[in-house]
């Protein structure tokens, strides 16, 4: 009733994954309340929140220059249908960019308008990185534009790779944003269908979206997978309960052994019953988060597989205390309870050939100068200096940025209030939180665990080995992970927290198993040898077959996901 009643789902990769106490949200907010607050004063050079908008990155098909002149005509008729396409909002209107849009890249049109002509070297001589035209009321920055240019050793441009374009639209007022969102939508979707008016050029698109409609388009495609993951362990959990004894039959010959199944011991409704409760279980659980208004996150569709793996585990104890029961006792009729993208493309292409435009770092002053006041006017150019062109203050922090280097800004120039931000740094806020979140996690499993493993095994010893037992399993898995180069992001970190689960429910079973053993050992027998003997006899095979379901159900996942 709770998911048919109360589900709600959140994306958004920065709220979901980034500290609700984040640096980068209130630096953010210093440049969102002072600049580029509406449609009125905004100014694409000035861009510096990367509001919704579409990035397009535009290279030859052979993978020359792009300044060829027909393939610079070509780029203009991209241009211009980009400008011009008919597209559909989510109100059913047709539209097009030119009905609201913000601006018009008019520095690649120059560009192209001049290559396309063959004017380069006869009336323009186009410098690299700033080209300085009559025709513009500021210098333009080409390496905004262009990607692997090439110059002469007079700077003027020789060869480029790519284009890089930016179209947004007007995102304040009735209706505008969402007809932003559609814009984006609408283009993207025409891209990958390879609509697009060229012959000579591939297109490749990144807007603001683009991580959590993949995120989306990954997660259904992941989801219908569960059944495959469900009938999978089916098969197992029913084969894993049959017990084969091998017969001895009289034939003319003299004897043979055939394998028999022993109805008596085999129990295949159990397995069914085992996999089924645990989805019961998944589902209920579930349900009764959403009651208590818990929202669903894209990382939870893992959960699934990860928890049916888990909850089979005591279909193979059961069994095994099945099996341990005497032979001779009447039985017992019983009643048991029921993973290429445009996009990643597009990331590819911008780090190769546009590094530069992920090195930004944009400063607030907030306490500005009297300009009119030649000393003031001076000494805030040296601050200038100093800070922006190769100063190691600002080297320091595109590099490690953390909260000691925004207190040295402060204090070298506190009369001026300065204030950093840069759109990476929310992704190096998230990422500094992932140690510290995870060896949390294994202490308080490890704190939770061993009191609970006090309460059903009263044995202080036992307890404590349990506890040692996850902090080895816990740190073992992160020691792999680094041995094996996999990074610690949210879901290894989800994956470390799981590992928690796999190796106390095992651990608890071998020393519940071991402290309540009372067979008599065998004369001549080591006591503790002849109890552990009987534990393994006991839980070894049943723990064995769980860790393969294990296997079986995680391997799938992560078939699924790549």
């Amino acid at each position: 009733m709770g998911i048919i009643l109360n589900f709600k789902i959140v994306r958004g990769v920065n709220y979901l994954y980034a500290p609700l106490n984040a640096t980068w949200k209130s630096e953010e907010a210093v440049f969102g309340e002072n600049w580029a607050k509406d449609d009125e004063h905004f100014y694409p050079g000035k861009d510096i929140l990367r509001r919704q908008g579409i990035y397009l990155i535009v290279n030859s098909k052979d993978g020359g220059d792009i300044l060829r002149q027909d393939h610079a005509k070509d780029f203009l008729g991209v241009l211009e249908w980009i400008s011009s396409v008919k597209l559909i909002s989510s109100a059913g209107r047709i539209f097009t960019y030119k009905d609201n849009d913000c601006f018009s890249n008019t520095h690649a049109k120059l560009l192209a308008d001049i290559y396309s002509k063959n004017h380069q070297n006869s009336m323009f001589n186009i410098t690299y990185p700033i080209y300085r035209s009559t025709y513009a009321t500021e210098p333009i920055d080409i390496s905004k534009v262009l990607g692997n240019v090439t110059t002469d050793e007079r700077g003027n441009v020789m060869s480029a790779s790519a284009w890089m374009i930016l179209y947004q639209l007007k995102a304040f007022g009735p209706g505008k944003g969402q007809l932003s969102k559609d814009f984006e939508d609408g283009l993207a979707e025409k891209i990958q269908k390879g609509e697009t008016p060229s012959e000579l050029l591939n297109l490749y698109y990144f807007h603001s979206a683009t991580f959590d409609e993949e995120l989306e388009k990954e997660n259904r495609r992941l989801t219908p997978k569960f059944s495959i993951t469900f009938s999978v362990l089916i098969v197992f959990a029913i084969l894993s309960t049959f017990t084969i004894k091998f017969l001895t039959f009289k034939t003319e010959n003299g004897t043979s052994k055939y394998p028999v199944i022993d109805w008596v011991l085999s129990k295949p409704l159990l397995g069914i019953c085992g996999v089924l409760v645990t989805l019961c279980a998944i589902i209920s659980s579930t349900g009764m988060l959403m009651l208590f208004n818990v929202t669903f996150v894209d990382m939870c569709t893992v959960m699934p597989f990860l928890s049916l793996t888990i909850g089979i585990d005591d279909t193979f104890l059961m069994l095994a205390a099945w099996h341990e029961t005497n032979r001779n006792l009447p039985y017992e009729l019983i009643n048991i309870v029921q993973e290429s993208s445009a996009s990643r493309v597009f990331l590819e292409v911008r780090q190769k050939l546009f590094p530069e435009d992920t090195k930004i770092m944009d400063i607030a002053i907030m306490y500005s100068p009297n300009f009119t006041n030649s000393e003031e006017r001076f000494e805030f150019l040296e601050v200038l200096i100093n800070v922006v062109f190769g100063g190691k203050e600002l080297d320091a922090i595109l590099v490690f940025r953390n909260a000691e280097i925004f207190e040295t800004l402060t204090s070298l120039h506190p009369k001026y209030n300065l204030t950093t931000y840069s759109p990476l740094w929310n992704i190096a806020d998230e990422y500094d939180i992932m140690w510290p979140q995870t060896i949390q996690d294994i202490y308080i499993s490890i704190a939770v665990m061993i009191p609970v493993a006090l309460l059903f095994i009263p044995q202080p010893l036992c307890s404590v080995i349990i506890g040692l037992n996850i902090a080895s399993i816990a740190f073992g898995v992160i020691g792999t992970m680094s041995f094996l180069g996999v990074s610690l992001d949210a879901t290894s970190m989800i994956t470390v927290a799981m590992s928690v689960g796999f190796s106390v429910d095992f651990a608890a079973h071998v020393s519940y198993a071991y402290m309540t053993e009372s067979k008599p050992a065998k004369p001549g027998v080591s006591p503790i040898f002849s109890r552990f003997c009987h534990t393994l006899g006991t839980v070894g095979w049943p723990v064995t077959q769980a860790s393969v379901s294990v296997l079986l159900g995680i391997g799938r996942m992560f078939v699924n996901h790549n």
